[in-house]
């Protein structure tokens, strides 16, 4: 065979690759516990109340297992020494042990402890190795194949928190599920970097669409939210329950899938009962995409008080996405305005919105970034059934083939082997790059603490994908 093609499967090993991102195993070994004069001690002082049929406390010492490596155990081993150190245990109304039998019980102890804790430090390091979380997962996806905008976070099974954390490695279990998951998100980002089809030029011309809030939905109520500003912007007096009105700018909706440019002029004021006068406070306002009435954040922003400026936001939008305005420092639960009372005066905070601008979608180049990560620069050829290969599949804005008027395309090679293991060999690099340490060795006699020096790594036969190069910055 001589070409390689997207199909509706994605390549086993990109999949195993990526989904291995998620998690590193470590073993600990341990030296277990059978110093005579361990088992001496506790007979003699322990095990009248910690054997398997009292069992004060909780503690069965006959059946506690000695293998050190697993974490549970090695904290009640850790009790144990504690409390005989602090002299706890034995209570004073029972027989003590003599100074010489407690320091040989807390020597041998001790030792079997550092030695369990250095093993474990060897092979997981000073804290539990663990996966990554699905936030985490996103974003190394998100920078290894280019893709700033995708989102697969929430395909994947909500991760176990532990004291309040969800990087805790400890709560961060894994299951057959999750890795079934993990599979599926990863063949969706490589859906989304393998580009076999070019963008439709007729459909994907960019505008530039600007709109005031002079005749836009709830901007232009009057039921106390609101006031003119000017003839074609508003004044936001508080925010709503956005669940059940949100601030919406209706008109402004993305026709495409890709990205766009969002502009919004505003700023800060008082209102004073008609009268503007300069804001006595911060204000913070955000921009949402939302769909089916699934929203989800572009951009929060700091608004300028006194004076309008411009804020801007480049984001990714799915066609049908439309634009919700939230005043964060508006609350309405904190200074409510009374709908039935809106001819009366009113003293309070609000921001001027002058005006919303869309432009989009924004021209990139093809094949993207994403693609040439994954395939370099090999050639393009059209594909047809006379192939043997599965069409490539449509983007998303596409909905119907007969709308459809470019032509897929099959990536062709000379020599699949040859340049399957150069590709390997460069994403497997890249994937090396990121997971360098923040503080590197050198050998130059400086400490780079945020990118390798020029002479680590050794020299490698392959190359780095550029984005991904942290050596371009050597000292």
């Amino acid at each position: 065979m001589n070409k390689l093609s997207k199909s509706s499967d994605s390549p086993l090993t990109l999949r195993l690759l990526l989904s291995a991102l998620l998690f590193l195993n470590a073993t600990a070994f341990a030296r277990p516990l059978h110093a005579p004069e361990m088992s001496e001690f506790l007979t003699a002082y322990c095990l009248d109340c910690h054997d398997g049929d009292t069992k004060k406390g909780g503690l069965d010492l006959e059946s506690l297992p000695d293998d050190l490596a697993t974490v549970p155990v090695f904290d009640s081993w850790v009790k144990v020494h504690d409390y005989v150190r602090d002299g706890e245990m034995p209570p004073k109304k029972k027989s003590q042990p003599k100074a010489i039998e407690k320091a040989a019980f807390l020597s041998s102890l001790s030792e079997a402890l550092a030695a369990a804790d250095r093993a474990g430090r060897r092979t997981t390091g000073r804290v539990v190795f663990r996966r990554l979380n699905r936030t985490e997962y996103e974003n190394t996806l998100r920078d290894l194949l280019a893709l700033p905008y995708l989102n697969v976070r929430e395909m994947l099974p909500a991760d176990g928190e532990a004291h309040g954390f969800d990087t805790v490695g400890e709560a961060l279990h894994l299951s057959y599920v999750q890795i079934a998951n993990y599979l599926e998100a990863a063949d969706l980002a490589l859906d989304q970097a393998i580009s076999l089809i070019p963008p439709d030029s007729r459909s994907l011309q960019s505008e530039n669409r600007r709109w005031d809030f002079t005749n836009i939905g709830r901007f232009s109520s009057r039921n106390g939210e609101n006031r003119p500003l000017g003839k074609a912007g508003r004044i936001i007096l508080r925010q709503p329950n956005t669940a059940q009105a949100p601030l919406k700018i209706s008109p402004a909706e993305a026709a495409v899938d890709g990205a766009y440019r969002l502009r919004i002029s505003c700023h800060g004021l008082f209102w004073d009962n008609g009268e503007i006068r300069p804001a006595d406070r911060p204000h913070v306002l955000s921009l949402y995409a939302e769909q089916d009435k699934v929203t989800r954040l572009l951009k929060t922003f700091d608004v300028p008080p006194d004076r309008s400026a411009i804020l801007e936001v480049d984001a990714w939008m799915q066609a049908g996405e439309r634009i919700i305005v939230h005043a964060n420092s508006l609350d309405d639960r904190n200074e409510p305005i009374s709908t039935k009372k809106r001819g009366q005066p009113y003293r309070g905070p609000g921001i001027g919105l002058d005006w919303f601008e869309l432009e989009g979608p924004l021209p990139s180049p093809w094949p993207p970034r994403s693609h040439e990560l994954l395939f370099d620069k090999l050639p393009l050829r059209p594909w047809s059934p006379d192939s043997g290969l599965r069409e490539p599949a449509m983007p998303g804005h596409v909905v119907k083939k007969s709308n459809r008027i470019s032509t897929p395309m099959r990536v062709v090679s000379d020599n699949p082997k040859r340049d399957a293991e150069r590709l390997l060999r460069s994403f497997m690099a890249g994937w090396t790059a990121m997971r360098w340490p923040r503080v590197f060795p050198t050998s130059c006699g400086n400490r780079c603490r945020t990118r390798p020096c020029s002479r680590w790594p050794p020299p490698m036969n392959y190359a780095i994908p550029r984005h991904l190069d942290l050596r371009r910055n050597a000292c």
